[in-house]
């Protein structure tokens, strides 16, 4: 048999354990809804770019734009920013995507 001081720890402990657990899943909740919003928003923005350029590229070269969509498609969100740089001053498709 428990005496009360074994039976007051054994609550305690338990109560801890339990308030332990509660903030565990609550930190970890939020930090996963952190991480999914910034992820969201880099998507997001990196999506964007993709079509401005994709817009920009029609716009300024017409047809021969669309050989380079796959391109687009699958470039960086470095090399998006750095060839919706080069578009400005670009007179042909090679200028915008020469390295």
């Amino acid at each position: 048999m428990a005496t009360i001081q074994e039976q007051l720890i054994e609550k305690g402990v338990k109560k801890g354990l339990e308030q332990g657990l509660a903030q565990g899943i609550e930190k970890g909740l939020a930090q996963g809804v952190k991480k999914g919003l910034e992820q969201g928003l880099e998507k997001g923005l990196a999506q964007g770019q993709r079509a401005t350029l994709h817009q920009l590229l029609r716009r300024k070269f017409g047809n021969a734009a669309d050989q380079v969509q796959t391109r687009v498609d699958a470039a960086t969100p470095a090399e998006v920013t750095i060839w919706l740089h080069r578009i400005l001053f670009a007179t042909t498709l090679d200028e915008v995507f020469t390295e």
